[in-house]
């Protein structure tokens, strides 16, 4: 089954249209909340439970890119990074 770990801020126009794309769909997504300024967001890691992403920066996560919307989809153990919201609704539109 496929995980979905959403890197946003629910006041963000964009992330809003990219989560609202996710709701319905039958797989397992989580909203990481980024709510700190671009220019801090570098160095906040990431402690949750994906294996994938856990303990890694936001910088390192997304390449350098600290912009928002982000996600990292993780497939049969595979990890996958959706650098925009258009990437997240394609993935969505896919489901």
């Amino acid at each position: 089954m496929a995980r979905l770990i959403f890197f946003g801020d629910e006041r963000c126009p964009y992330c809003k249209k990219a989560l609202d794309s996710l709701r319905g769909k039958d797989f397992e997504h989580v909203l990481v909340p980024v709510d700190i300024p671009r220019e801090e967001r570098a160095e906040v890691r990431y402690l949750g439970g994906a294996p994938e992403a856990r303990g890694k920066s936001f910088g390192e996560l997304f390449g350098g890119d600290l912009g928002i919307p982000k996600a990292v989809l993780i497939v049969d153990g595979k990890a996958t990074v959706l650098m925009s919201s258009d990437e997240v609704i394609e993935y969505a539109s896919k489901l």
